[in-house]
């Protein structure tokens, strides 16, 4: 029910974390490192869906994607951006030497254009 969440104020919380490689979790786990003391990080799962799944169900809070935020703020959870933003990239991933069709650059506009209309809101 806040407009955004302080990163400083998850020091020493007790957090559900990512046990991922990918680009946004490698990039969250350094700052909550940075962060003293540091969050206890009891329970790692490999998706962001997982995470919304675990705080639903009252198992803690954790930092997820801004898609699985509006989610779950559409199924009646409290979900805030934490402060200062993280920057989140999204990539299209395509076989090395695949040919780009019309159909599959206007599905990638549509991606696109949704994308932006809900990180906007």
């Amino acid at each position: 029910k806040q407009k955004y969440i302080a990163l400083q104020d998850l020091a020493g919380q007790s957090m559900i974390g990512l046990e991922g490689q990918d680009p946004l979790s490698r990039l969250l786990d350094a700052k909550l490192q940075a962060l003293r003391p540091l969050p206890v990080v009891q329970t790692r799962v490999q998706t962001y869906q997982m995470m919304r799944s675990m705080v639903e169900a009252g198992e803690g809070l954790a930092i997820v994607d801004p898609f699985t935020a509006f989610g779950a703020r559409e199924a009646g959870m409290d979900a805030c951006p934490v402060s200062p933003p993280i920057l989140v990239s999204l990539y299209a991933m395509t076989l090395k030497d695949s040919v780009t069709t019309p159909a599959l650059n206007a599905l990638l506009e549509i991606v696109t254009q949704k994308a932006q209309s809900l990180l906007a809101g």
